[in-house]
């Protein structure tokens, strides 16, 4: 008897069906009920242990059915995690490919009046000269690769490693 305390309810309710105690789905029966009539059945008062070993094979059915769900929800979620690395890495080599036509596109068009930067500098003798220099874009560098790792944590105060 003591096997039956520390059951589901549905573990009940299916041995409850095997040994044909239960007239329907035995959902509406509460545990006690359920226990009382597995323990007033006649398979139990003749092999309490036939009983016992019944009810541990729908145990471990249950178990082994959760185990297989997670492992299911498991490979599907991996899958739609290598499903969206693969939109990623798309989507990232199709945005470097537009900025460089985008890029190649302006270096072709006629470019409007060039912008100076005022540039000052002290010479050793003291002097301050001042001079109009153009303005330099800086290089764009394209990355076809989204990066995989991240740097370490590190403490700000200190520069340990961690958190």
């Amino acid at each position: 008897m003591s096997f039956l305390g520390k059951s589901k309810k549905a573990d009940l309710i299916k041995l409850a069906n095997e040994l044909d105690e239960s007239e329907s789905n035995g959902e509406e029966l509460k545990i006690i009920e359920l226990r009382a009539k597995i323990l007033a059945s006649d398979a139990y008062k003749e092999d309490p242990e036939f009983v016992k070993d019944i009810f541990e094979g729908i145990v471990s059915d249950r178990i082994d059915e959760k185990r297989e769900q997670k492992e299911q929800q498991l490979l599907e979620f991996e899958l739609q995690k290598i499903r969206l690395q693969n939109e990623t890495q798309r989507v990232v080599e199709m945005l470097a490919d537009k900025l460089e036509a985008f890029d190649n596109l302006r270096r072709s068009l006629p470019s409007g009046p060039k912008r100076y930067v005022k540039v000052s500098e002290t010479l050793n003798v003291g002097r301050h000269v001042s001079s109009k220099k153009p303005e330099r874009l800086p290089k764009r560098e394209y990355l076809h690769e989204v990066p995989n790792e991240r740097s370490p944590l590190k403490c700000y105060g200190c520069g340990k490693p961690g958190v």
